[in-house]
């Protein structure tokens, strides 16, 4: 091919090889040695662009770190040969295939085993509900016990706090693009925005600031960082971590589920089956939308368990329903009108449909093309524990960054890539007898019990869960709503066979937290490798078999499975998966509130110390 194309065209097919091919294509022969090396920067900076881990407007590696916001694996990248290198090692982490290690930020023990007493191992008390902060890379966490700490992601050093006596107990927090809100007793939400980000736009502030609380905490916070720079001049004043309150929304009506994608935060209200979307930037109520259920299941009492918004929709979960509505908004422009009362929603779609209940149940017909996991995903594939590997002391591991209330350690053979196998195949026995997905007894009787939805960050596709244990993935669900596609020729699910609590979807993995263990699916991204936003709505849809490429599963308690139950909060980020457990619940554990953060960090190690 060298000898009969010019070079120009061997580059523009190079860009579709994966990445393992476009690495071991050096190795092939002499030729592809010398071409490649004559025209490495401009191969694999097409190759990064291609497989959307770099973006145009990055020609350089230094741009491209930057957007990254610098992490450690990244340390000692010079070309984009070697970012593709540890690209490469990244994604084979998260598919079993690379080293893993743990961090707990907060005192913590050893993973459980049979010879730890359960009052002895437990971490102290950190967060409930927390985020993460890339670009600064911080974590911030609300607590059982009240109160907000933001931390460093890389030392575990709190920057920044709110204090307990503030901040309710286990209260829900959410963030995006540098705004961070948590509720307030009495419905309300209170808006805080990113301390760089505020300073570093004075013209910019919402119409109705923040209230007399809020403007008194905050002097109190800058009273107590001027008394330590005072203490400690030593120390270099940093705006990093730290938040300055922006405004307070209120409410009339009792609010439920909350949910902020910016720049529009969605309320839901259960009392008044309204939804309120408020724009953050400005402080403003911009839709006011009813979310009635156009076909209400008869005797079924409906409870709101979570709200999702994306670019175009809102999305409603409900113990019966997944409730989808148009919103009418613009995304990046406050309307002009600013009546909190301005319109309905159109309603877009309810899962199930209308045309799908039967006798008052919820059944999806179940379709061939549905991938589910193997009975074999049913066998725990426990985190290592201290007495599988006799001669290794987990201390003697080097800590790469130690802090204060950081603990890392290597976890050799921490997750295993599992097989999934054919659409056709069942997760158990169970399911056999039947046409529904699921075991039978659940499917048959009552609806699906919707407990969370995400949407991919582009709003196309969306991953929704059920108690029942179920997970749908929907990829480029508007064309059921064009009438395309129906809701079951476009759906995918996994039966994971027990109660799904957790939900986490970055666009390109799903996450999920089970009441036995984790799961991890990653989709096929080289799907997409045609589609870019240039091409806008009007791309062709690429039909494909599966849309998974691996399932990883992995349970960090060892025989005490059961504690998965007390996991109340998972997240994705680029190279780790997060998860917060609070075994409050636990009665037998000495700690009120014992609570800790931890995370599995599928980065490779860094080029350069």
């Amino acid at each position: 091919m060298l000898g009969l194309l010019p070079p120009e065209t061997v580059l523009q097919i190079l860009v579709y090889l994966s990445f393992e091919e476009s690495l071991q294509l050096y190795l092939l022969s002499r030729a592809w040695q010398r071409f490649i090396t004559v025209n490495e920067s401009s191969i694999f900076r097409n190759v990064a662009l291609q497989h959307g881990i770099s973006r145009l407007d990055e020609p350089t590696i230094e741009a491209l770190e930057k957007r990254l916001n610098g992490p450690r694996w990244m340390k000692g990248v010079k070309s984009f040969k070697q970012y593709c290198f540890q690209r490469l090692k990244l994604e084979k982490a998260w598919l079993g295939e690379g080293p893993v290690s743990l961090r707990t930020y907060g005192p913590a023990s050893e993973p459980m085993d049979s010879e730890t007493p359960l009052l002895d191992a437990e971490p102290l008390a950190v967060g409930h509900r927390f985020k993460i902060d890339e670009q600064e890379r911080t974590i911030i966490s609300t607590c059982s016990e009240g109160g907000i700490t933001v931390l460093c992601m890389d030392t575990g050093a709190s920057l920044f706090s709110l204090p307990s006596g503030y901040v309710r107990p286990w209260a829900h927090c959410e963030f995006s693009n540098g705004f961070l809100i948590f509720d307030r007793p009495f419905n309300s939400k209170e808006v805080w925005r990113r301390a760089s980000d505020y300073h570093a736009h004075p013209e910019e502030r919402p119409d109705i600031g923040p209230d007399s609380l809020q403007q008194r905490v905050q002097e109190y916070l800058h009273a107590v960082q001027d008394e330590q720079f005072n203490e400690h001049p030593e120390l270099t004043p940093s705006l990093r971590g730290r938040y300055e309150p922006w405004s307070l929304l209120t409410h009339q009506n009792i609010t439920h589920a909350f949910r902020f994608v910016y720049p529009y935060l969605l309320v839901g209200s259960q009392q008044a089956k309204e939804a309120y979307i408020w724009d953050i930037p400005s402080g403003t109520l911009v839709r006011t939308i009813s979310i009635e259920d156009p076909a209400p299941i008869a005797r079924w009492d409906y409870r709101m368990t979570y709200v999702e918004i994306s670019q175009e929709y809102i999305f409603i979960c409900t113990t019966a329903r997944l409730l989808i509505f148009r919103h009418g908004l613009d995304g990046h422009q406050v309307p002009q009108e600013k009546d909190s009362r301005v319109t309905d929603g159109t309603h877009a779609m309810s899962v199930p449909g209308s045309n799908e209940i039967q006798n008052d149940l919820a059944v999806l017909r179940r379709s061939r093309r549905r991938p589910v996991l193997p009975e074999s995903a049913a066998h725990i594939l426990d985190v290592p524990r201290k007495r599988d590997f006799p001669n290794r002391d987990f201390q003697d591991n080097p800590l790469t960054i130690a802090g204060t209330h950081l603990q890392i350690r290597a976890m050799p053979d921490a997750v295993k890539h599992l097989e999934i196998k054919p659409p056709d195949a069942f997760y158990s026995s169970r399911a056999v007898s039947t046409d529904a997905i699921g075991p039978p007894q659940d499917a048959y009787r009552v609806p699906y019990h919707f407990q969370g939805i995400h949407t991919s960050p582009d709003g196309k596709d969306f991953v929704a869960i059920t108690h029942t244990g179920l997970v749908f993935y929907v990829e480029n669900f508007e064309r059921a709503l064009r009438g395309e596609k129906s809701f079951d020729d476009i759906a995918y699910s996994v039966n994971v066979g027990s109660s799904v609590r957790n939900l986490s979807f970055d666009g390109g993995r799903i996450a999920i937290s089970t009441d036995d263990h984790f799961h991890v699916f990653t989709l096929d991204k080289r799907r997409r490798i045609h589609q870019s936003d240039n091409f806008g709505s009007h791309m062709p849809h690429l039909e494909h078999d599966g849309p998974f490429i691996s399932s990883i599963c992995f349970n960090y308690f060892g025989k005490f499975s059961h504690l998965m139950q007390t996991v109340s909060w998972i997240a994705l980020s680029e190279d780790a998966f997060w998860f917060v457990w609070d075994t409050e619940v636990n009665e037998r554990l000495a700690d009120p509130c014992p609570q800790s953060i931890l995370c599995f960090d599928f980065s490779p190690p860094s080029l350069s110390t």
